[in-house]
This record gives structure tokens, sequence and C-alpha cells, in this order.
């Protein structure tokens, strides 16, 4: 038996007469209308509760149906953005901290210590800022652009710091390359305790084969040294390894933390 409300004649098709045809989306499960057919059948509902039950799935169909084609609508856009703003911000960073290099260089004869440190510096600080203004960390995009930002800034971290040892000090060149080493090192892994992420294990991990180069350099030679740094770097990496598991073993080894 098919369910048909009260005043309303039905037609061959199995729509009902005076009322508009449902849309597909919008129209109710056949086992409610079947369901709503044999509680009316044996007396359990009457047809005006029936007629509020169909009215009702109709219409929560067709907002489900609804919410779900508006989301689609929405993300189709999203790639296209996202990918636009990791473009920009590559480029952008980029050719700051490449734009203020080349000035250096240009006009390193002409320029002041002071005007060095300002100019290397400042570009510094600004990567650095914006690269901490970049908040949304479980936004796989955001996450990749801040660490790609904070890693320029190390980069500037160390062109200060050897204008500083080199015009400043004057130290030796191996007393050079260990403070520039070390203190990018340690600007990584203040930048690492605050999020952990790959591109602050870089600055880290090279700012330490850096300082490890310095060290034993004269001492054994540049073959050495490179083993010894890249030892260092492995060491590092089993231990990082060995802690990821340790602290989440549900989550692979290699992971962008959340």
């Amino acid at each position: 038996m098919t369910y048909v409300p009260d005043g309303c004649a039905g037609r061959r098709d199995g729509t009902v007469a005076g009322v508009p045809e449902p849309s597909t989306a919008a129209t109710p499960a056949a086992a409610v209308v079947a369901a709503l057919d044999r509680a009316v059948a044996a007396g359990l509902l009457t047809r005006a509760t029936a007629d509020a039950v169909l009215a009702q799935e109709s219409l929560a169909q067709e907002s489900l149906a609804q919410a779900a084609a508006a989301p689609t609508a929405h993300r189709s856009h999203r790639p296209v953005l996202a990918s636009a703003v990791e473009g920009l911000g590559y480029v952008g960073g980029a050719l700051v901290l490449v734009g203020v290099m080349l000035i250096v260089a240009q006009f390193w004869e002409d320029l002041a210590t002071a005007a060095r440190l300002v100019l290397i510096g400042g570009a510094g600080a600004g990567l650095l800022t914006v690269g901490l203004l970049l908040r949304a960390e479980e936004v796989p995009v955001v996450w990749r652009l801040r660490g790609f930002l904070l890693l320029l800034s190390a980069g500037a971290v160390a062109g200060t710091t050897a204008i500083l040892v080199v015009d400043v000090v004057a130290a030796p060149g191996p007393v050079v390359a260990l403070v520039i080493g070390s203190a990018t090192g340690a600007y990584g892994a203040a930048l690492w305790r605050r999020r952990d992420r790959p591109a602050q294990h870089l600055t880290t991990f090279v700012g330490l084969a850096v300082a490890v180069g310095a060290v034993f350099g004269d001492a054994v030679g540049p073959p050495v040294v490179m083993v010894l740094s890249g030892a260092v770097l492995l060491i590092a990496m089993v231990a990082l390894v060995t802690r990821s598991k340790r602290n989440h073993p549900g989550v692979p080894a290699g992971s962008a933390p959340s």
C-alpha cells in the first residue's frame, strides 16, 4: 500500500496530486514511507501525524544534501589558495634575504659595520617576526611556510654573527666558524624548543656540524671532519627517532607533529 496524505489524489507514477514533487535528494527513504504505511494501516498513527513525519524527513534530508554540497564547493578553492599563499611566502621570503645580501655585497666597502648589521639583522628579525605570526600549526601549508621563513632567518643570524666576529672582534678563521656554527645551532635549538619542525632540526644540526668542524678541522683535516660531522648528525637522528617512538608510539617516525 502506498501512503497518500489526506485530500490528495494518487497518480500512476507514484507522485501525489496537489503536493509539489520533492527533489530526489529530499525524498524520504522508501523504508520510512513503508513504515508509515504500516503504522497508519495498523492504527498506530493518524494520517496527519504521518504527514508531519514525512514532511520533517524531507526537510532533514534536504538540509543534509545542502550541507554536503556546500563544503565541496568551498574546498574546491582551497588547494589553489593554499598553493598561492605558500608560493608567495617562499618567493617573498627568499627575495627579501637575497635582496639584502646583494645590496650588502654591492656596497660592502662603502657600508659601515653598523649599517651591515642593521641590514642583515633587520632582515632576519623581519623574517622571524613573520614566521612567528603564522600560528595555524594544524594547517600543513602554514607550518611548512613558517619553517621556511624561520630557516631563512637562521641564515640572517649566521650572517650577522659573521659580521660581528670578523669585523668587530677580528677573530681568526677557526674561531669564526666555531662562533657562527654555535650561534646558528643555538638559534635553531631555541626555535626547536618552541615548535618541533624539520626546518628547526636542520638549522640546529647544520650549526652543530659547523662547530664540530671548526674544533677539529686543523687537527684532523677536512675529510675526518666530514666523517665526524656526519656521525654526529646520524647519532642525533637515531636519538630523535628513539625519542619519537617512546613519546608517540602510535605516530610513524618522521611524521610532522600536530
